[in-house]
């Protein structure tokens, strides 16, 4: 049943109790009632929140209840809790650790992007100021070729970002 459905454990929740026993409710098995006997609840607890339950009855085997059963039950519920609580700040930590390198990784991309973007804009750019500042037509001509190259190794670089992204 799901935990709120259990008698007392309402109670349980609101006074923050780790383990409860019942001495004498109806068991049930697969949802059907069985017969009678005594029933105990451990609550897991990660902090303030409850995540989940133990319970045990004496169904099967029938015997009564010590109060050892109930520091036992404790001592699970208890453990069970503090090791959910461990598994989750775990797997919290791995996946801030992989955020962090996929940061890092992407600094690194765009760095990269932004280095290989700057190379063939400075030449363009310093072409530009020599057949600005040049009346040698043959040499204009060669600095336009080199910037023609340029403009394609930059079309390149932005065809492959686009690659990239899809």
């Amino acid at each position: 049943l799901p935990i709120s459905q259990h008698a007392g454990v309402d109670e349980m929740l609101e006074s923050r109790k780790y383990a409860e026993i019942w001495p004498d409710v109806t068991l049930y098995e697969a949802g059907v009632p069985v017969g009678t006997g005594w029933n105990a609840i451990a609550i897991l607890w990660d902090g303030d929140e409850s995540i989940g339950w133990l319970a045990c009855d004496n169904l099967l085997r029938g015997d009564a209840f010590t109060p050892q059963t109930l520091e036992l039950l404790t001592l699970y519920g208890t453990t069970l809790g503090h090791l959910i609580t461990r598994r989750r700040a775990e797997i919290a930590r791995s996946e801030m650790v992989l955020e962090r390198e996929k940061l890092q990784m992407m600094g690194t991309f765009v760095a990269n992007i932004s280095h290989d973007l700057k190379t063939p804009l400075s030449v363009l750019r310093n072409s530009l100021y020599l057949i600005d500042h040049s009346a040698d037509a043959a040499k204009n001509k060669q600095r336009m070729g080199v910037m023609q190259l340029q403009i394609d190794h930059l079309d390149r670089l932005i065809q492959d970002l686009l690659l990239i992204s899809r």
